[in-house]
């Protein structure tokens, strides 16, 4: 323990009187890491790492020291102070610190793209991993509630200096260290502060940096592919592979956890670049002249995003422009339409779904036979929107905008289906009584699903981080026992769009632009494809949700099924 106390005090002081040390980036990132390798070797990773998250003290000087607000004037005279060498090398421990450090920088530069590696940039990268690592295994509930016991303790630990400040901070830095790890940071605080930081996020622009680093890393990978030198085309590949870890991170972390009209206005005037951005890194993570440790996965990952982004699109935005994109991109969509419409009865289920937000009459008749894959469906959906309601950190009453981060406070949960919370008493009485999915209604359906399926399967968390982790196996199993059990579609709609209807209490304004996307795209599309070996772009045209135009077509569908033209309540 001697060892971990040492580390600790060390970092301690590292981070109290950085600015004004005596020593330079190398030495100071040799002699914390090897203080850091030392205890770990003691008592192992996990268990520093435990011991180190409860020392509140050394984490306020780490996000003291990391996110002061500097401009960057202040920034570059610190890295330059940093990267001066005036250690006394005389000194046999301060000697293996530098060597050390040289290692280390060696490792660290190589996973990033900068034009100018020095041990400074190389120091402050290091710093943002460790926060990085650290917000990894964190429980974002206890964070919420201000319950945690390790740090960070409450979203304010995030933000020593106010959320616009921390926005600065993270943008700030951005210009000086070139790894998109510095953005994954943002998101990582992000999913903790929630509507704390959110405005923040969008005033500063967040996201469009984020998208500008990703052209960066396109612009220098194409540029290396090109090179005959091998030695620089497998650093490029080494570095691309981190590189875009962090960026598919980020908007798994925000984009894709946040709240639609948050991620609408995130992406406003960067929508079709962040599509293009993912087609273009598919496109070189695909040219076998970049060595990439794991080129299939990869391209794949990236394909999946650039597809989430521009099927996204489908619901704000109204014509969708039609762009040259990665095959493979287009290739998941016709797949994706495969399965969602194997058969007629898949059909059906997929136009439910898309209105299920008004779903609270019952459209079946009741000695109707629902195929299974029908009934799957459906039951999927309609699992995943509870398991969200459980999970969710805001209040369950429609237009409230309260969350546990917002508010500091423990919500109150529904004592009857312990599923809904409220973060007063006033929006529970509003609820319960609703003129739309009225609680009351709604409370006895989730408790009866629940207790059907049982509590433990239909809340597991196979990954404690994430509610969004759900293994199929686990969703076949919920679902078979309420079939077993005869709950009927007409309910599993009406819980479904329950859930719809509080996080989305109001409809999406359609518009009829989106920004144009970079000048230059279909240029290098068409230079990219016409490499020997390349595959060829295609055009994606997506199908847009279901709207008043395609009624006539639903209600024909909908009618066989249908006991009454009931269906005029759903669509």
């Amino acid at each position: 323990m001697a060892l971990v106390q040492n580390a600790k005090l060390s970092l301690s002081s590292l981070f109290q009187n950085l600015e004004g040390s005596p020593f330079c980036a190398r030495c100071l990132l040799g002699a914390s890491q090897k203080g850091i390798m030392d205890a770990q070797m003691a008592i192992g990773f996990k268990g520093f790492w435990a011991s180190i998250t409860q020392d509140l003290e050394f984490w306020t000087s780490f996000m003291h020291f990391l996110f002061t607000p500097r401009t960057d004037e202040e920034t570059q005279t610190l890295l330059d102070q940093l990267n001066h060498c005036s250690c006394r090398m005389s000194d046999t421990k301060i000697l293996g610190y530098h060597r050390f450090g040289r290692f280390l920088e060696q490792d660290l530069l190589a996973r990033t793209c900068a034009d100018v590696q020095t041990s400074s940039i190389a120091f402050f990268t290091n710093l943002f991993r460790t926060l990085s690592g650290a917000l990894e295994g964190t429980h974002l509930k206890a964070v919420a509630k201000r319950t945690a016991v390790n740090w960070p303790t409450c979203p304010e630990d995030l933000m020593p200096f106010g959320p616009d400040k921390l926005m600065e901070s993270i943008i700030v830095w951005s210009r000086f260290i070139p790894d998109i790890l510095v953005f994954r940071v943002a998101a990582q605080c992000i999913r903790f502060c929630g509507s704390l930081l959110i405005p923040s996020a969008i005033e500063s622009g967040l996201t469009r940096h984020v998208i500008d680093a990703g052209r960066h890393l396109f612009d220098r990978t194409w540029t290396t592919l090109r090179l005959r030198a091998e030695t620089r085309r497998k650093d490029m590949g080494h570095a691309f592979a981190f590189q875009i870890d962090s960026l598919l991170e980020y908007f798994t972390d925000f984009c894709e956890e946040q709240p639609i009209e948050s991620r609408i206005v995130m992406l406003d005037k960067y929508e079709l670049k962040a599509v293009q951005i993912f087609s273009l890194l598919a496109y070189v993570a695909d040219d076998p002249r970049l060595f990439l440790p794991s080129r299939e996965a990869s391209r794949i990952r990236l394909a999946f995003q650039g597809l989430g982004v521009y099927r996204s699109l489908r619901h704000y935005i109204d014509p969708i422009p039609t762009i040259p994109l990665f095959p493979v991109i287009c290739e998941i969509n016709t797949e994706k339409l495969r399965l969602e419409k194997t058969d007629e009865e898949e059909n059906k289920a997929m136009y439910l779904l898309d209105a299920q937000q008004d779903a609270s009459l019952s459209v079946f008749d009741p000695e109707y036979e629902v195929p299974p894959s029908f009934y799957d469906r459906i039951a999927k959906n309609t699992l995943l929107h509870i398991r969200s309601a459980r999970f969710d950190l805001r209040c369950s009453a429609r237009f409230c905008p309260n969350s546990i981060q917002s508010t500091g406070k423990e919500f109150q949960r529904c004592g009857r289906c312990n599923i809904a919370v409220y973060c007063s008493k006033k929006c529970q009485t509003d609820s319960w009584a609703s003129d739309q999915f009225p609680h009351k209604v709604i409370c006895k359906l989730l408790r009866k699903m629940v207790l059907i399926a049982g509590t433990e399967l239909v809340f597991r968390c196979p990954n404690p981080n994430t509610y969004l982790v759900y293994p199929d196996e686990l969703v076949a199993l919920v679902a078979e026992s309420w079939r077993t059990q005869k709950v009927l579609i007409s309910e599993l709609l009406q819980v479904a769009g329950w859930a719809s209807y509080r996080v989305y209490p109001s409809p999406i304004a359609m518009r009829s632009e989106c920004d144009p996307g970079y000048k230059d795209y279909e240029q290098i599309i068409e230079e990219l494809s016409s490499r020997d070996g390349a595959l060829s772009a295609q055009y994606l045209v997506l199908e847009k949700p279901m709207s008043s135009q395609r009624y006539d077509e639903m209600r024909s569908t909908f009618d066989k099924f249908s006991k009454t033209s009931a269906v005029d309540a759903i669509l």
